[in-house]
């Protein structure tokens, strides 16, 4: 059965507008299946209070010992975390990254949520959370 997890990252104001893509090169784990070409993202310009929060799904293995440990032993700093994110929804990531987008043609899916941090009680069904903000990994059981 698997353990589901989302990946938040508070996005910096200097990226406000910007576009993004996955660096596959730059990633810790290489990438599974690796069959459609990366697609750009462009992160909200204009976000309300200035403040944005880019998050992710990850499938399997979200416990802490499992994508927790991951996040906080490989995707130590913002840039890190930010090329994850621009890989968009994944099956997992730990050992090798397996993204739905490049594994089985899917729309790349980022989700943007502007303003305060999220509600996370509307994650039903996601088990953990984990937030990377002010250069700190933080997480949530739920």
């Amino acid at each position: 059965m698997p353990t589901l997890s989302t990946i938040f990252l508070k996005v910096n104001k200097e990226d406000f507008g910007k576009e993004i893509i996955c660096n596959p090169d730059k990633l810790p784990n290489p990438m599974v299946e690796f069959n459609y070409p990366m697609e750009k993202y462009k992160i909200h310009s204009n976000p309300i209070d200035d403040i944005l929060y880019l998050s992710i799904y990850c499938h399997f293995d979200g416990y802490p010992s499992g994508v927790g440990q991951e996040l906080l032993t490989k995707f130590k700093t913002y840039d890190d975390v930010l090329n994850l994110i621009a890989l968009g929804d994944c099956s997992y990531i730990i050992d090798d990254i397996c993204s739905y987008h490049n594994w089985r043609d899917e729309k790349l899916n980022i989700t943007s949520h502007q303003g305060s941090f999220p509600d996370t009680s509307k994650y039903k069904f996601i088990d953990y959370i984990y937030v990377f903000e002010d250069g700190k990994w933080q997480h949530e059981n739920k």
